[in-house]
């Protein structure tokens, strides 16, 4: 990893620690490459690893990693520190007794670091190596600028790309009565951006007790899922059940459906809101918010009224 790389060497060999606020000792720290097993990506240390240093460029930080962090550093009585790049920067979430650094904070750092450095181009020994550090430095310097502008500028939020349609989650998530955040995972077919992929629903009519109910939005479809963890056999049967209560529902609250393409699957879509979410937030290019919440609301009612329609579901015994 190149981020990971370039890291290495200016916390070790510049000021970079200090300017980012991780290291006050007089001794410069010793900067560990992957240890814990590669738990973590870097480390500041003196006799022991003070400064533990997870980067992440374009993904998340899954729960389980972030805990097992999480425990050693409290184990260790050390800092954690999360540098986050490109997409995670804005994906990044409130973790306690951690501290988040994005591309903008770095780039400043490092270009102030490699400023220290002494050297001219081409001397040959110390010098010559001081001015390569420096030269690696503002370049990668350049690279978090070109990075961190990208994000804060102009997008268009009708865009399928991964930065457009986070954006576009981003501004519509704000406009809800809950917290909830956009979210990546990747398929078969490739990355896909969500939102609402973790409002779970279980409900206690009988033969239902395995079944997880979610609405979410999906590059830009407002779907209808069911998580199914029961006998494999029951899963179409389970899809068309909700299926049919969902356009029940449909019907009689008057909104628009469409049906999905048949998968099978633990996780199975049954309905979609017809048209794109786009379509019906947008305003002049904006995401409108009252448009946003009327979206919201539309799901929620039309999701809630669907589980309340759905029959008893008795389970084949073996």
């Amino acid at each position: 990893m190149v981020h990971q790389l370039v890291l290495r060497e200016l916390l070790a060999h510049t000021a970079l620690a200090r300017e980012l606020g991780l290291w006050q000792q007089e001794v410069a720290p010793s900067v560990l490459y992957e240890p814990f097993n590669g738990l973590f990506d870097l480390a500041l240390a003196d006799a022991e690893p003070r400064v533990l240093i997870e980067l992440k460029v374009g993904a998340e930080l899954s729960d389980n990693q972030r805990g097992r962090q999480r425990a050693r550093a409290a184990e260790l009585a050390a800092q954690r520190v999360y540098v986050l790049m490109g997409p995670s920067f804005f994906m990044a979430q409130n973790e306690p007794e951690a501290r988040n650094i994005g591309s903008p904070e770095l780039a400043a750092a490092v270009r102030k670091a490699v400023g220290q450095l002494g050297g001219t181009l081409g001397q040959p020994g110390p010098l010559g190596e001081l001015s390569a550090l420096g030269d690696l430095g503002r370049t990668y310097a350049d690279r978090l600028e070109m990075d961190a502008a990208a994000w804060a500028g102009e997008h268009d939020p009708r865009a399928q790309s991964g930065i457009d349609l986070f954006r576009l989650y981003s501004e519509m998530a704000a406009c809800w009565p809950i917290t909830t955040r956009p979210s990546k995972v990747t398929n078969r077919g490739g990355p896909d951006w969500i939102l609402n992929a973790q409002a779970w629903t279980r409900i206690g009519t009988p033969g239902w007790e395995p079944a997880q109910f979610y609405w979410e939005i999906v590059n830009g479809r407002t779907r209808f899922k069911v998580n199914w963890a029961g006998d494999e056999a029951l899963r179409l049967v389970v899809r068309e059940h909700f299926r049919e209560a969902l356009e029940t529902a449909a019907r009689e609250i008057g909104e628009g459906v469409s049906r999905t393409h048949r998968r099978l699957g633990s996780a199975m879509s049954a309905l979609q809101l017809s048209g794109d979410v786009r379509d019906e937030v947008l305003v002049e290019g904006r995401v409108s918010a009252e448009k946003s919440r009327q979206l919201y609301d539309r799901a929620t009612a039309l999701f809630l009224r669907s589980i309340e329609l759905l029959p008893s579901l008795t389970e084949p015994r073996g």
